[in-house]
């Protein structure tokens, strides 16, 4: 794709009165690679690209109005550029008025449109080299700047107007999304991308440090990118960690209660009258042999979840209208609705427990932010093998207590982008909620939540043992890496009225399971799902889930 194309994608994708623009790209405030989406995401949103074969060949020719064209993702010639999109070309530099062209004019002179300048009177044999580019030695001369290529123009303040003049992104990807037009693997945009908008980060160092720390608020408040321990996810973000299930409102979370037993907060049931000694594995998790258990589904993991409404609204299962109800879920999708999906892909055998995939491998969604610990502690790097997404000490992991204390990956090319997959389904619930009711719902998890930071909210954080790294600052990496003391040194604290959580009765009450479900399909193979970095696979469909706690 030309870098003008992408340049205008990002000035089309960005939010009206400057919801990503005037957070993170006004003069205070650091721009970096975590708060905007991959580039390629925001041109299939500017610009819907039509379906091709094997070959790049067209599938089907629809009409062409403002609302609902498409344009060419096989594009190998610039040829056609310019013209009417059926004809294979993008836009030009002229066409998205990109500031700094300095383009050649008009006039019957070789090379027009270009920024190509040669004379008028030249001949057509002239080669393009000859005619150069406006290039100037001040700022100041009348040609002004003269050419910039549009690659290296950096975000500035002149930037900045444009985006926040710009159209609102509800407003362009609901043209992809609606209940009437089509949806197809070209209009969601890569997970994580959406994990930095709807939880935008901060900068940090080449340590993984906070660079600054700046006030939180509502409208303002940044979230850790570095993040390797789940330790206080639940708490305040400068703590580094995220929001949890409870946090979130992940409807299929059947999570145990906050009575003062061992492991609250989590998918670990252990009795009430539990020893702190006792382990996670001996807590089992709800797993039900049939929806109609008093406890229904039980415990579903999040990136089934994630996974089922990716591919749901692939496949158009449901309108926006049928997934979102704001007086009865708010910005969440409708829990009846993400159900059927859930049952589509992942029917259940009446009688049985199903046996829900992992997030690595194609039916539980491939995703790419796992960096499971197969290889060990000292070998925190690609190619990853299977195992939990916890890197512990051997020592730590012949005990068999609960490995969720152990960090994530935190060496290597991949430290600190561990992300968990009950968080990118919430951003994944924003995105949509936010393109089906932009005038409720926000781009961002903490608007359309902010009681999030209501100093008087019961945390629903999980205790964890002793660490090696405790006398280290809470809220710096040094902390975070710690390992567990061993021998395994645990209390479970006590009892936390008033704590929410999303429990089995929450769940049953929000499921009427004798609706009529949508016809049950296999999981599909998600290789023709959505990018990441470059690779047509299904990254925005699950993050880790089953070993992720």
């Amino acid at each position: 794709m030309k870098i003008t194309l992408a340049a205008a994608a990002l000035i089309a994708a960005s939010t009206s009165a400057s919801v990503i623009s005037a957070r993170k790209l006004n003069e205070t405030s650091t721009t970096n690679n975590k708060t905007l989406p991959e580039i390629n995401s925001l041109i299939n949103i500017a610009f819907p690209m039509w379906e091709v074969d094997e070959n790049g060949t067209r599938v089907e020719t629809k009409s062409c109005t403002p609302d609902s064209c498409e344009w060419n993702p096989f594009y190998v010639t610039k040829r056609y550029d310019g013209l009417h999109p059926d004809f294979g070309g993008h836009p030009t530099d002229n066409d998205v008025k990109y500031a700094f062209y300095a383009s050649s004019p008009f006039e019957g002179q070789p090379y027009p449109g270009t920024n190509h300048h040669c004379p008028l009177d030249a001949l057509d044999d002239i080669k393009a080299g000859d005619c150069p580019k406006i290039e100037t030695l001040s700022d100041t001369d009348p040609k002004g700047p003269g050419h910039i290529p549009s690659s290296t123009m950096k975000i500035t303040l002149v930037a900045t107007a444009l985006i926040a003049a710009s159209n609102s992104p509800s407003l362009i990807a609901a043209r992809q999304l609606n209940g009437t037009s089509s949806t197809n693997t070209k209009t969601l945009p890569e997970i994580n991308s959406l994990i930095d908008i709807a939880f935008p980060m901060w900068e940090v160092d080449e340590n993984g440090n906070r660079v600054e720390t700046k006030s939180c608020m509502v409208d303002s408040c940044e979230w850790n990118p570095f993040y390797v321990t789940k330790r206080y996810d639940g708490l305040h973000p400068d703590f580094g960690g995220h929001p949890t299930d409870n946090d979130v409102k992940y409807a299929f979370y059947a999570s145990s209660p906050f009575k003062g037993q061992p492991y609250p907060g989590t998918n670990h049931h252990c009795p009430i009258d539990a020893l702190d000694d006792i382990k996670a594995g001996d807590c089992p998790k709800i797993e039900t042999l049939s929806d109609n258990d008093p406890k229904r589904p039980g415990h579903i993991p999040p990136h089934i979840s994630l996974a089922s409404l990716t591919w749901g609204v692939e496949e158009e299962l449901f309108s926006m209208e049928e997934m979102f109800d704001y007086d009865s879920y708010e910005c969440r999708v409708i829990p009846g609705a993400l159900f059927k999906m859930i049952r589509k892909y992942y029917p259940r055998t009446e009688g049985e427990k199903v046996n829900y995939p992992p997030p690595i491998v194609p039916e539980g969604g491939d995703f790419q932010y796992e960096f499971p610990a197969g290889n060990g502690l000292d070998n925190q790097g690609p190619p990853y093998v299977a195992g939990p997404p916890h890197w512990c000490t051997e020592e730590m992991l012949d005990t068999g207590h609960w490995d969720g204390v152990c960090p994530y990956v935190f060496e290597g090319p991949d430290a600190g982008k561990y992300r968990h997959p009950h968080i990118a389904l919430a951003a994944l619930e924003v995105y949509l909620a936010n393109i089906a009711m932009p005038e409720k719902c926000s781009t961002t998890w903490l608007e359309n939540n902010p009681d999030f930071l209501d100093p008087d909210r019961v945390t629903t954080d999980t205790p964890f043992p002793v660490m090696s790294n405790d006398e280290a600052d809470p809220k710096m990496v040094e902390n975070w890496l710690g390992q567990p003391v061993l021998p395994w040194n645990y209390a479970s604290g006590d009892a936390r009225p008033g704590a929410e959580g999303m429990y089995v009765e929450d769940t049953a009450k929000l499921l009427d399971i004798e609706a009529a479900p949508v016809p049950a399909t296999p999981a599909p193979n998600p290789s023709s799902a959505f990018a990441m970095s470059g690779s047509v696979a299904a990254a925005i469909m699950a993050v880790i889930g089953v070993i992720a706690m």
